[in-house]
């Protein structure tokens, strides 16, 4: 502890130099106090990995709307449904790839359909992709704060 304070010392930097004083701090640390650099660093490790994780997993995920809807509009009125679920298919996003497709598929039975499907996919297959890191017990919109209780309990 004490040559941690002799190190930290404005004197004991100024006079080595700020470029010479770092590494040796650095070093002291992790040698002298490996017991918080372990724990430290591993964490670290944990974080910019779920970091890069996230990222990851996002990365198919944004559609730019603005590019988007005007040329689904575009294959709606020339080809009908059909061109317009291929336009659709054939996107890159999880927007136009399942929301939109969903939409289309039911399109035919009418529009309750449409938006019963949509919202079904939205529940049951974008948000689970999108909420992938987070713990299976953490409790959804719709179920009531009990739930959650009731099913630690009985863990």
């Amino acid at each position: 502890m004490m040559a941690l304070l002799t190190v930290l010392t404005p004197a004991a930097l100024f006079a080595q130099g700020a470029a010479e004083a770092e590494p040796a701090t650095f070093l002291t640390f992790v040698s002298k106090h490996w017991y918080f650099a372990i724990p430290m660093f591993l964490m670290s490790v944990a974080a910019i990995t779920l970091v890069v994780w996230r990222i990851l997993l996002n990365i198919n995920g944004n559609t730019k709307m603005d590019e988007f809807l005007p040329a689904f509009q575009e294959q709606l009125e020339k080809g009908g449904v059909d061109a317009g679920l291929r336009y659709a298919r054939s996107q890159p996003g999880i927007i136009p790839r399942r929301l939109f497709t969903a939409g289309l598929e039911t399109s035919r039975q009418g529009l309750a359909a449409m938006r019963r499907s949509m919202a079904n996919v939205i529940e049951l297959e974008i948000l689970p992709d999108l909420n992938f890191l987070l713990p299976r017990s953490w409790p959804s919109p719709r179920s009531p704060p009990w739930s959650v209780c009731s099913e630690r309990s009985s863990a």
